[in-house]
């Protein structure tokens, strides 16, 4: 490497993610990019600031939000499933969406059940084509998409969605063996390894040992790689792929665009602060530290992509290119977040230090310009734009296959006698890859390697004097620290990560539907451009019967299974605690709903406000299912005034407390869980509600467990209410004001209507408020006046 200059530009460009340590070393020169502009070699010298972290937008949207979100979406599969539906029918797309989604699935499941139907198979092709044309219309896709593509790309994402890859998951070869003995154990055969029966037990681990050495261990253990790259690597690159790509917010239309211009970044070095000052350039290169190479594209409107070594996009923020059409390293790493934006001048202070309006000298360290933490070297030339799909979905399988080979290597677990034959033995590696792995491709480094191989073990051999187990253990050293380079714990970590990094989950349906709802395209977008445009009214006729039996099963379906549908979906989507399951959400729910109604509720109220506090904000006229409704909504969305006051059982110790009777209205006052269990779904079911809404409330429910109850009849009676509390400070209830209530005692038309016999403040025989004396304590006048209040009298003002 050349050494550094003196004064260096400030220039430079860094990977916009790190590139993952998973990535194998690419081709020298990728497919359409030309290495052949001077590479642009600068380095910086600024602080690496910490990265951004992003909110999670589920934590910090209203739980209104999140109810709505959860309905399909235009731009969403099933929001362009509905409106392929709608297109198609044209008259009679006043269907509800649920009805238009279970109509368009049972449409695509008859064509896949039924290849032989042509009816059915032109149906399909039709509808397929119209959900394509109203999603790509939806998401904005660019004129210079042909339909084809467009086609492609929604199919894919319903692949992605219905059929995601398998992550690849393999055993070392000690698992193998584990798995090979215990089959042998189970299906009755032999697992003896000596010739002679002996009455001593032989541990576990030494018959894994002896199986290890097996050539059916040895067939199972490479067989499982070529297994899944050949079922799975091309199909899991591809979608893994397109699914990170969307999670940074880079649509799928978006990766069929080709960019304006794109530059290969073919190195991009961090070294320690100050490397720069260093005279020897072989000792930057025992400092620096790779972190792979990687593409920046512009596309045609502005905005500039980033893509690492492993195919991931991601977008910046900001122009990376300067004036002349360059890429701009310092723009470029300050939009990574690898170097922090320019300093403003600090303020003037009394110690020295430099002037207001100057900046302050390259090695100096002020609060504004800390001392630098990293410095980068980048080596970028332009190259020709390609297809934003094809190219990262080439790079994610190599650098998936690259990371499949390493593991497949690093845990092998040879014995020590393989090892010593591998040391010793010329070409012995070689030929154990041809023999044993179906998916190895002989390559010419192989053979080098272990001619390399056979000269140090020689070389050694003979220094000790004819070798012995001192020089077949110093070979072997040698040989190891040879391989390290450090490269195979970074791959072996990379794909410990790319396990994890690429599991897949998609949540595509609400209420109790389930993906079995759904089906794979069996159809590729040549055959869907080929279906001819004269058999929608053919579509139109399938999809309105298939509405209609779809209708009629809501109809009828029974709303049980509507609720245990929703309680799968709670449990699969509770991530805060894992164990629980549908089966604990329904007994938690239903118990609850189950409780009593007290014979007195509360309700909070703010000082200085009257009784206008329990008055419903609903239409007067309003019917008992549209306050259900109401309810439900109001729950759902977890927080904010109601259309219906919310009551407790549990007198809580606010100030102003107003207290209500509930033993004179049977059957009004209803527990929330209650609400949703017993009339929710029946109300998704008429169509009333969303099962969004219903799955939203029934999760707030369990979240809040706050045991509101609710009246159902509209606005609460006067006579209901007993009063309010106002209470001390140390908590007891204190005197009421009873001006009213007297005043108004022989006026009042509800004085002689008895109490409830079983209210617990049906006192109205045992004193009265007239005779009691006035210097009675506190707490007498207190039930004295609820007692008048029993009998309907109220203390507070009346709207």
């Amino acid at each position: 490497m050349p050494l550094f200059p003196r004064a260096v530009p400030a220039a430079w460009s860094p990977v916009a993610r790190a590139a993952p340590a998973f990535a194998p070393t690419l081709p020298a020169r990728p497919p359409n990019c030309q290495t052949t502009a001077a590479a642009a070699f600068a380095a910086y010298r600024e602080p690496v600031p910490p990265r951004p972290v992003r909110a999670a937008d589920p934590a910090t949207a209203p739980a209104c939000a999140a109810v709505e979100a959860d309905q399909p979406r235009p731009g969403s599969l099933l929001g362009a499933r509905i409106a392929g539906a709608r297109a198609i029918l044209r008259e009679g797309a006043d269907e509800e969406d649920d009805v238009l989604l279970l109509a368009a699935n049972a449409l695509h499941q008859k064509a896949v059940a039924h290849p032989d139907d042509a009816d059915a198979q032109a149906a399909s092709l039709t509808l397929w084509r119209a959900e394509a044309q109203a999603w790509a219309a939806a998401n904005g896709a660019a004129p210079s998409l042909d339909e084809a593509t467009r086609l492609q790309a929604y199919l894919d994402l319903w692949k992605l969605a219905l059929d995601p890859p398998a992550p690849p998951a393999f055993l070392t070869r000690r698992d193998v063996a584990r798995e090979y003995l215990l089959e042998r154990a189970r299906t009755g055969q032999s697992i003896a390894i000596a010739a002679t029966p002996s009455m001593q037990a032989v541990p576990v681990e030494a018959l894994v040992d002896h199986y290890m050495e097996t050539p059916e261990v040895r067939v199972r253990y490479y067989g499982q790689f070529a297994d899944y790259v050949n079922a799975h690597l091309d199909h899991f690159s591809k979608l893994s792929a397109i699914a990170d790509a969307a999670a940074a917010g880079v649509h799928r239309l978006r990766l069929e665009e080709v960019p304006r211009r794109m530059w290969h970044i073919s190195s991009l070095i961090a070294y320690p602060a100050g490397a720069h000052k260093l005279p020897s350039g072989a000792l930057l290169d025992t400092l620096g530290r790779s972190l792979g190479p990687s593409y920046v594209a512009e596309m045609a409107d502005g905005e500039f992509l980033h893509i690492d070594a492993g195919g991931k996009v991601a977008r910046l923020g900001g122009t990376v290119a300067n004036e002349a059409g360059q890429l701009d390293p310092g723009a470029l790493l300050r939009s990574l977040g690898l170097v922090a934006p320019p300093a403003s001048p600090a303020p003037a202070a009394s110690a020295p230090g430099p002037l207001p309006g100057h900046a302050a000298p390259a090695d100096a360290a002020t609060p504004a310009r800390p001392r630098p933490a990293a410095e980068y070297i980048v080596n970028h030339a332009p190259c020709a734009p390609v297809t934003l799909r094809a190219h990262i979905v080439t790079l994610r399988r190599v650098a998936v296959l690259g990371a499949i080979q390493q593991w497949k290597t690093d845990n092998y677990l040879p014995s020590r006698m393989e090892t010593v034959l591998r040391l010793i033995v010329p070409f012995y590696a070689f030929y154990h890859q041809m023999k044993w792995d179906p998916g190895y491709e002989p390559q010419l480094g192989d053979v080098a390697w272990d001619a390399a191989a056979l000269a140090i073990t020689l070389a050694l051999i003979a220094v000790t004097a004819g070798g012995g187990s001192a020089g077949i253990a110093a070979a072997h050293t040698s040989m190891r620290a040879v391989a390290a380079q450090g490269a195979r714990a970074m791959m072996a970590a990379g794909m410990r990560s790319l396990l994890q990094q690429f599991h897949l989950r998609v949540l595509l349906v609400s209420g109790a539907r389930e993906l079995t709802d759904f089906v794979v395209p069996v159809f590729s977008a040549a055959r869907l451009l080929g279906s001819a445009a004269r058999v929608t009214p053919l579509a139109a006729r399938a999809l309105k019967g298939a509405a209609l039996r779809a209708n009629t099963a809501l109809r009828t379906a029974n709303a049980r299974l509507l609720l245990d549908g929703i309680y799968e979906l709670v449990a699969r989507g509770n991530t805060a605690h894992r164990n629980v399951s549908a089966a604990t959400i329904r007994q938690s729910l239903e118990g609850a709903a189950r409780r009593p109604v007290p014979m007195r509720v509360y309700h909070r109220q703010d000082k200085g406000s009257s009784g206008t506090m329990l008055m419903a904000t609903m239409d007067p006229y309003a019917s008992a299912d549209d306050i259900l409704a109401a309810i439900i909504r109001h729950a759902a969305c977890g927080a904010g005034p109601g259309p219906l006051p919310s009551l407790t059982g549990a007198r809580d110790a606010a100030p102003h407390v107003i207290a209500i009777d509930t033993t004179a209205a049977p059957g009004k006052f209803r527990i929330l869980e209650d609400i949703l269990v017993n009339d929710g779904p029946r109300l998704v079911q008429e169509g009333r509600l969303p099962s969004a809404i219903l799955r939203s409330a029934i999760t707030q429910a369990l979240a809040r467990k706050d045991e509101r109850i609710f009246y159902i009849g509209g606005r609460i009676p006067d006579a209901l209410i007993l009063g309010r509390d106002a209470a001390a400070s140390a908590g007891a209830p204190a005197e009421p004001s009873c001006s009213r209530t007297c005043t108004a005692a022989s006026a009042s038309p509800s004085a002689a209507a008895p109490a409830p016999s079983n209210s617990p403040f049906a006192r109205s025989s045992i004193r009265s408020a007239a005779s009691a004396p006035t210097d009675a304590p506190a707490s007498d006048r207190y039930l004295r006046s609820m007692s008048l209040r029993g009998m309907g009298f109220s203390g507070m003002p009346r709207e």
